[in-house]
């Protein structure tokens, strides 16, 4: 970059929450990635297979070159299989994924091996951005961080990227410190039991 090259912040309106919202995710997401961890779209493509499938039953039932009286039951199965498939890709969004935004791959450069969920929440009309990460295995207690975003964005409504990506990765380098504890308590009471014997 030239030294002539000005760094112009993001800017948003302030009463736009949902614009917010997305300015600060993205900056959540590029400071974890920054940190050396590979987004995971294993979910994001499960989904897209699951809205292909549902077009591919929509499509059939629409162009069937059959007329309606002779083909009722192949419209039966496929609109049935259509909304199986669009109540499932619902379930999969609002119960399994809820407030993520990103999965992260299994990482041996990293102490988190498994990968990383990054969750956050910003209710509407709220000021309080939520960000929480936790090691992506069963039964991971999250970490979670709360700022005002007064904290990140001027009464402009200039974003300080900066400041909120160092804020995600010192929440992402203290789930690290955790487990890297954890695992050198565990190795530790393995020895003291081996020990013991």
């Amino acid at each position: 970059m030239d030294e002539d090259e000005l760094i112009v912040p993001q800017s948003v309106e302030t009463g736009d929450t949902v614009k917010m919202k997305q300015i600060m995710d993205d900056a959540v997401i590029k400071a974890v990635l920054e940190m050396g961890y590979e987004e995971d779209h294993t979910l994001n493509n499960a989904k897209l297979a699951v809205m292909a499938l549902a077009c591919v039953f929509a499509v059939t039932a629409q162009f069937w070159p059959q007329p309606f009286p002779e083909s009722r039951a192949l419209l039966a199965v496929c609109c049935f299989s259509y909304f199986t498939c669009s109540f499932g890709l619902h379930l999969i969004v609002t119960y399994w994924e809820k407030d993520l935004i990103l999965a992260t791959k299994r990482s041996s450069s990293r102490s988190l091996g498994k990968g990383i969920f990054v969750r956050t929440d910003f209710p509407r009309f709220d000021e309080i951005y939520t960000v929480s990460v936790e090691e992506r295995k069963p039964g991971s207690k999250p970490i979670e961080e709360q700022w005002h975003v007064g904290k990140y964005f001027d009464y402009e409504g200039n974003f300080d990227e900066w400041g909120m990506g160092d804020a995600v990765k010192n929440l992402v380098t203290r789930l690290e410190k955790r487990a890297r504890d954890k695992k050198k308590k565990a190795k530790k009471e393995k020895s003291e039991s081996k020990k013991s014997k």
